[in-house]
């Protein structure tokens, strides 16, 4: 048959069909024919405007069943739903709200960093949270129920958290996460869920930024997890031509960082967060491990998880997702969870102790100290752990084997380590060296202690251990300061209240307090301190009684006294050579010569 017989004959890709005018779907731009058509459709797409199109009946079902969701979820803009409502009470943020007491206005006056701003600005005001930059049913959604004040609602509540937790920041995925609680929550009850989300229900350094030279540190603890969950319940993964690790890592990342929002169709993102609320952060660990187990054909074809993730997105997958989930949660246990996220920040831990040239770059870029001091610092660290190590029983924590392993090849990165405190220092050994270092800050010891331990491991690995000593050999006046301002801020708000500022100010002032009760007459100095709390009195009230750090600083700055004695107090001086000679196992030793030598971990402290 010649081709000019084939001219004006076209196949239905609906339902095969031929027919002769040349009919596309005006939303999908497939084949259609006159009997698949469906007459003016509303679509709210960027690219075709808000009217009424020809689409296709696939199209067409698509954009019914999204508009009676949108209806029956009562999805809006900015506005509390009942499904929002849900997961405020369910996930423990109700509750946790209650007790902090904290609300989105008190941060609304509050100064951001520039880093931040710049930061949230360019990824509001580029279009990178613009309705096209999310998967089909969520774009739709969108550009239904969004409102004019679009961008200005997700930046004050980004805002808002960045000044709230600083350490951590603004963070890659957070405004996807943002703009997905907005259309269950107005703006305060946005801001408090993300407030848990970060800082209660997720890993603690989940989002944490390239600041302190990990970035992304909660992910690849959370991927390592997902690797080895899917060689227990899946083995026939390893037959894939990547290792197990790596294809967790390509699958996981969009997942984890956006919560499965605009990673899978918006009822199982909806069915996810139900679960997420429900059941924690190991909501995340069993959600993946279903939808991989759910692609275990693809897994066998060895089709790439980028590509598995593409064929994914495009289906609906909420019955068996939910199937699916149900029946890996005896398998996948908060126990088995919890061990394998300890070794996997292990194995992450580890990594800092290696004498690479890469390790010592990025710590030199985020630490105080020079590349000679960091080299020289890791040698004594290491020296100090094996001495420890050596002075310890070799414990077994069970002699049961646990039935979810790690990765073998991951395994065995851990073979010649015997747990948590060979790859760092305790608490009580942190201590010990802030006793040597910096005594005057020993009375919060233990908040510093946990500032620096940021994945919640239970010790300080080496480059927690050297931001720890970089902040307090060489750090600024301000670095010193947020040190002691997050110390002395007991319920993590991001601000100092009244008598959070007074105890700060009494301690560090004790040293002239003392030298007034020892010189009766020292009459004028006892003015000057009144007038300090009077200064800073003044300073709350200014602030609504709430002071941030930069409004803290410039106050204590503004007063020459306490701005001298809080340098003293604090030990500006550069002290390199102390935190040198403190990191040596002599200082964790107890120095009674007269007792029987003996086991070293029973003459600690």
């Amino acid at each position: 048959m010649s081709d000019e017989e084939f001219e004006g004959e076209f196949e239905c890709e609906i339902c095969r069909s031929t027919y002769d005018d040349e009919l596309k779907c005006q939303n999908c731009n497939c084949d259609m024919c006159q009997n698949c058509k469906v007459s003016n459709k509303f679509i709210y797409s960027h690219h075709l405007g808000v009217r009424g199109y020809n689409v296709c009946s696939i199209c067409a079902s698509l954009i019914d069943s999204l508009e009676d969701y949108i209806k029956s979820e009562h999805i809006g803009w900015c506005k509390i739903t009942p499904r929002g409502l849900k997961w405020f009470t369910l996930s423990g943020c109700e509750q946790w709200a209650h007790f902090q007491q904290i609300n989105i206005f008190h941060y609304d006056s509050g100064v951001l960093g520039e880093e931040d701003v710049e930061i949230i600005n360019k990824d509001v005001e580029t279009g990178r949270t613009d309705p096209s930059t999310f998967s089909w049913q969520i774009k739709e959604t969108l550009l239904r129920v969004k409102s004019s004040s679009f961008k200005e609602d997700i930046k004050r509540v980004l805002r808002a958290y960045c000044i709230r937790n600083s350490q951590i920041g603004y963070c890659q995925g957070m405004n996807i996460v943002t703009v997905w609680l907005l259309l269950f929550f107005d703006h305060n009850t946005a801001f408090l869920m993300l407030c848990y989300l970060v800082e209660k229900l997720l890993l603690p350094d989940f989002y944490i930024g390239a600041k302190h030279g990990n970035s992304l540190n909660g992910f690849y603890v959370e991927s390592t997890v997902i690797a080895s969950v899917i060689e227990f319940l899946m083995p026939t993964i390893a037959s894939s031509d990547i290792p197990t690790g790596e294809f967790s890592n390509f699958f996981s990342l969009q997942h984890l960082i956006q919560l499965f929002v605009s990673t899978v169709d918006m009822e199982s993102t909806v069915f996810l967060w139900d679960k997420m609320c429900e059941d924690g952060s190991i909501g995340l660990i069993r959600g993946i491990a279903s939808l991989i187990l759910i692609s275990e054909r693809a897994v066998i074809k060895k089709m790439h998880p980028i590509q598995i993730l593409k064929s994914l997105n495009e289906n609906r997958l909420a019955p068996q997702l939910k199937e699916t989930y149900t029946a890996i949660v005896p398998h996948v246990t908060t126990v088995r969870v919890s061990r394998l996220r300890q070794l996997a920040k292990d194995i992450r831990a580890k990594q800092w102790m290696q004498c690479e040239s890469l390790v010592v770059k990025k710590l030199e870029h985020v630490s105080n100290f020079s590349k000679q001091e960091i080299e020289e610092l890791q040698t004594k660290f290491n020296r100090l752990l094996k001495d420890l190590r050596s002075g310890r029983p070799n414990e077994k924590v069970s002699r049961r084997r646990s039935t979810i392993q790690l990765p073998q090849h991951l395994q065995t990165k851990l073979d010649d380590y015997q747990g948590s405190h060979t790859i760092g220092i305790s608490k009580p050994e942190f201590l010990k060296l802030l006793s040597e270092i910096a005594p005057s800050l020993l009375e919060r010891g233990e908040e510093i202690f946990n500032k620096f331990d940021e994945d919640a491991s239970g010790y300080l690995d080496f480059r927690e251990l050297t931001i720890a000593m970089s902040v307090l050999s060489k750090g600024s006046f301000e670095d010193k300061m947020r040190i002691c301002f997050d110390a002395y801020d007991t319920d993590h708000s991001g601000y100092l209240e009244l008598s959070e500022i007074n105890s700060l100010i009494e301690k560090m002032l004790l040293p002239v307090a003392e030298s007034i009760q020892s010189n009766p007459d020292s009459e004028d100095l006892r003015k000057e301190i009144l007038n300090i709390h009077l200064k800073m009195s003044q300073l709350c009230d200014k602030f609504s009684g709430k002071v941030f750090f930069d409004d803290f600083v410039a106050g204590i700055k503004s007063d020459m006294l306490l701005y001298n004695v809080i340098s003293d107090y604090i030990s500006s001086d550069s002290q390199v050579s102390k935190v040198f000679n403190a990191i040596n196992l002599g200082t964790f030793v107890g120095d009674d010569s007269t007792r029987t030598p003996g086991c070293r971990l029973c003459e600690l402290f």
